[in-house]
């Protein structure tokens, strides 16, 4: 999967020293999209990441007023303030920021960091998807419904539908089993958004009928049942 992220700080030699740390320790996990920004002018230009490592001692916007008008923005970004001041990480704690890198330690702290990410966005209900160019945080409960043709994905959502690049069982893999449920060779469908089972027909709904394969008919009655 790819991952945004945003590098803040007005020290060049810094953004070039974060930037490669964070890339020797996510490329195994993650492809990372990087952005270095060395100066903020206007907030609303840098609210398109989905992670961001952030300086506080800035000259236009400290990182907390950075951080803080992110966070008002979208709540589930990731902010991560890198700082040589540590005596300024208790204050990071009101705002709910995700970790505090120091500079000083800067190797050590961002390898923990990205360890820490890693775990966090497995065990939520979140999936990173990548369509056109654009990366998108969906979260699975929005999802409806998933068709397979070939190695794309169609990904039907209430107000918005995605194609990715991406097979059937890479994403099976990525979403929370509790709620999903392949019916069909081409199909899989949150369990949240069936209204009924009729024979070999699975009703959505959304008044939408979806084709149940033999060869997944009993993996939904035995989904079912473990629901009960």
């Amino acid at each position: 999967m790819s991952v945004t992220i945003c590098i803040i700080d007005d020290k060049d030699n810094d953004l070039k020293n974060i930037r490669n740390e964070i890339t020797q320790h996510c490329t195994d996990y993650f492809d990372p999209i990087i952005k270095l920004v060395n100066s903020v002018d206007n907030l609303s230009m840098i609210t398109d990441s989905d992670v961001y490592f952030i300086d506080i001692d800035l000259p236009k916007y400290n990182g907390f007023e950075i951080a803080k008008f992110i966070l008002q923005k979208n709540e589930n970004k990731f902010i991560i303030f890198v700082s040589n001041r540590e005596d300024l990480v208790f204050n990071s704690f009101d705002l709910n920021v995700f970790y505090f890198v120091r500079k000083s330690h800067l190797a050590n702290d961002i390898e923990r960091c990205i360890s820490k990410y890693l775990q966090t966005v497995q065990k939520s209900n979140y999936i990173i998807l990548n369509c056109n160019h654009n990366t998108y945080q969906i979260n699975h409960n929005e999802i409806i419904w998933i068709e397979s043709n070939g190695n794309n994905l169609s990904i039907y959502m209430p107000s918005y539908n995605l194609i990715v690049r991406k097979t059937m069982k890479s994403i099976i893999n990525e979403l929370n089993n509790k709620i999903f449920i392949r019916i069909h060779h081409s199909y899989l469908v949150n369990s949240e958004y069936i209204h009924y089972v009729h024979q070999n027909t699975c009703h959505l709904k959304n008044g939408l009928i979806l084709p149940i394969s033999p060869n997944h008919k009993l993996d939904l009655n035995v989904f079912f049942s473990s629901r009960r």
